[in-house]
Parts: structure tokens; C-alpha cells; sequence
């Protein structure tokens, strides 16, 4: 699949899902919560400061998502007139590919990205969340 289809289908799926992709906020709280998830993988962080910082973002990650199940974001939002949002997630998205492609794990990750994207294609409406 082309970057540009494979854009295509995780936005038609999202939308298919029932989310509401407009709510830029609650849209990247939600990429947050993705990187929380991830970081629970560890099972020892050997230097103190990560650790903490690690413990930090997974909890605001679970913050977040325990609000996804409570109640409707509201999308009212106003972008900053000399706004960078694009610059950032380009730089979310070269962060991803560097991580990805210098620890040798292109391949797995292909594997990894189509099998969630078939788990979303599956999954029902919303499931379960309000978000």
C-alpha cells in the first residue's frame, strides 16, 4: 500500500468507526495515548529520570482514555494564527520512521500496521468508547 493509500484507509476506517476526525485536540490526545501504550512494553528502565517520565506519560495516557469512555470531547477549537501543527506531526511522523527503520524493524512494523488496520476495519462503532 502507497503512503497516500494508506492514509486514505485509516481515515475511512476512523470515520466508518464513527470518530469524529474534525476534533484536532482530541485527535492528537488521542496519538498521545498510542505512545503511552507503548511505552507500558517495559517491563525495567534502568536510569530514574526516564522511568519517571515514563510513568508520567502512561498515566496521562490512561487519563485520557478513561475520559474517552466517560463522555463526548466537544470540538470547538481555535489554531494559533502562526500555528506549526503540520511541522509537528511531520516531525511525529520522521520520529516514528527513524525509530522504525534505525532498529531494523521495517519489516515487523508492515506486518504490525496491517494487522491493526484489519482489527480496525472489525472492530463496531466507536467500540465502546465516545471518542
Amino acid at each position: 500500500m502507497t503512503t497516500d493509500e494508506l492514509t486514505a484507509t485509516c481515515a475511512a476506517i476512523t470515520q466508518a468507526k464513527g470518530c469524529d476526525t474534525s476534533n484536532f485536540p482530541a485527535q492528537l490526545l488521542l496519538m498521545v495515548t498510542e505512545l503511552g501504550e507503548a511505552l507500558e512494553n517495559f517491563l525495567t528502565i534502568d536510569d530514574p529520570t526516564l522511568q519517571h517520565l515514563v510513568a508520567v506519560v502512561t498515566q496521562v495516557s490512561a487519563t485520557i482514555e478513561a475520559e474517552r469512555h466517560q463522555r463526548c470531547w466537544a470540538a470547538g477549537y481555535t489554531l494559533k494564527t502562526d500555528h506549526n501543527l503540520l511541522e509537528e506531526l511531520a516531525d511525529l511522523e520522521i520520529r516514528l520512521r527513524s525509530f522504525i527503520g534505525a532498529n531494523g524493524l521495517t519489516d515487523a512494523y508492515q506486518a504490525a500496521l496491517e494487522r491493526k488496520i484489519e482489527t480496525n476495519r472489525a472492530r463496531p462503532h466507536l467500540h465502546g468508547k465516545r471518542n
